[in-house]
């Protein structure tokens, strides 16, 4: 009779043991689970952040463009630039092209661009 009491008493114990490894498994879950979302939500405001950031210095960049008064024109052949009254850049970008008999050899290149450029995938 004593066995079969501490049979059972050890059948309880093992039971309650289990039932409470189980709960604790859960709850390293819940929990892991709720840290991998924490996670994911800091990485999405960091990124919006860069963002937020990143187009703040492109502003900058372009009114620093408007003090400066010039921009870079590249020529895309050879790979040489030089710069350009901000105000007629269009016009020498135009006529650079034109002398060339090739729309698209000389590029006008954005300070902001030069600085800031946009990431690839944006």
């Amino acid at each position: 009779m004593s066995q079969q009491l501490a049979a059972a008493a050890d059948a309880q114990r093992k039971a309650s043991a289990d039932a409470f490894n189980q709960w604790q498994q859960t709850s390293m879950d819940i929990h892991n689970q709720q840290m991998a979302e924490s996670d994911r939500e800091a990485d999405d405001r960091n990124q919006n952040f860069n963002n937020y950031e990143w187009q703040r210095s492109r502003n900058a960049a372009d009114f620093n463009e408007s003090i400066i008064g010039t921009r870079t024109v590249y020529d895309t052949v050879t790979g040489e630039s030089g710069y350009a009254n901000l105000t007629d850049v269009n016009g020498v970008v135009d006529s650079l092209n034109d002398a060339a008999n090739d729309p698209n050899r000389f590029v006008q290149v954005p300070l902001r661009d030069q600085l800031y450029p946009v990431p690839p995938g944006k």
